[in-house]
């Protein structure tokens, strides 16, 4: 009986300890939540090449310009413009070979465009 006894005890103890180490055991965390982190759609290019896009200048030169020339002319490597005071004396001189030249303010927006499409020259 004594036997019984100390083999039920340690089943006992066995069966105890079992289910204190499933109470005590590591409960896994749960997965950290995902951070929804939104990639910038527009780097600082894009955003710069939508400025330019949207400039009133550059309707005026798709209508007036690239009449006459494409915009080969100012990215060549031998470019004749170095400066904005250039730029603006040619755009001038262009608009002279216009059936309906542009005023004053168009010229301004053309050479506008024209300088930050293309030369990227300090004001």
């Amino acid at each position: 009986m004594r036997v019984v006894n100390r083999v039920s005890q340690s089943l006992l103890l066995v069966c105890l300890g079992a289910v204190l180490l499933s109470a005590c055991e590591k409960k896994e965390a749960p997965p950290p939540a995902i951070e929804d982190k939104k990639q910038p759609t527009n780097s600082a290019a894009q955003t710069k090449e939508a400025a330019i896009a949207a400039m009133p200048g550059r309707t005026l030169h798709n209508t007036n310009c690239v009449s006459c020339h494409d915009a080969k002319i100012y990215t060549r490597p031998e470019h004749k413009m170095k400066d904005l005071m250039q730029l603006n004396a040619q755009v001038t001189r262009c608009n002279a070979n216009l059936a309906q030249p542009l005023g004053e303010a168009d010229l301004k927006q053309l050479s506008d465009y024209i300088n930050q499409a293309y030369y990227q020259f300090a004001n």
